[in-house]
């Protein structure tokens, strides 16, 4: 189904193709299936915007450290080596999918940096930590759901030549992620 929205705050109206994936009296839950790649990042971005207005003060300060301490570790040949392969991104005629790939790939190594430092603080202060492995499954849930996309787009597009082994080792693991899958959703009810 097309959704269309405007984001408080925000003029531009956002047209997506979108499935429900629960229904309770009164609210819904959509999926985006498709959402163009300008609209895909100021989305990413007002969603960021919020996380970080919501969460309790402490962890976005330690998420302030993180980003600061991240900063830090970088290289300054690194640094201007991102720049660089930020500013040629942006100033050139690049296809929307490889410019997704980028940005989804920066957010995952965002997620991970943070991750790993709440990981590591809860340790240090003897708390509970797998809250935040949790969390990590579903990123990794939420990952895959969208290259799984991505790969079946792939694979009808006559113009993109896919590696045979590549695809039999995907078939294998996703034939034994699918048996694992089945148990686990059977337990949940």
């Amino acid at each position: 189904m097309q959704v269309q929205f405007t984001l408080p705050g925000h003029k531009v109206l956002f047209l997506a193709e979108s499935r429900i994936c629960w229904l309770k009296t009164g609210h819904l839950g959509i999926r985006f299936v498709f959402l163009s790649e300008p609209h895909k990042s100021e989305l990413q971005a007002w969603l960021s915007r919020k996380l970080e207005e919501t969460l309790p003060e402490f962890i976005a300060e330690q998420f302030r450290k993180l980003e600061v301490r991240s900063q830090a570790a970088l290289s300054s040949g690194s640094i201007r080596e991102l720049q660089s392969l930020n500013g040629l991104l942006l100033s050139r005629d690049v296809d929307p999918r490889i410019l997704g790939d980028f940005r989804d790939a920066l957010n995952r190594v965002r997620t991970a940096a943070w991750a790993a430092q709440q990981y590591v603080a809860r340790k240090e202060t003897d708390q509970e930590s797998s809250s935040v492995l949790s969390f990590l499954v579903g990123e990794r849930i939420r990952a895959t759901y969208q290259l799984c996309h991505a790969i079946s787009d792939d694979l009808k597009r006559p113009d993109i030549e896919v590696p045979a082994g590549s695809l039999v080792q995907l078939h294998e693991i996703m034939m034994a992620l699918t048996k694992q899958l089945k148990g686990v959703v059977n337990r949940l009810g």
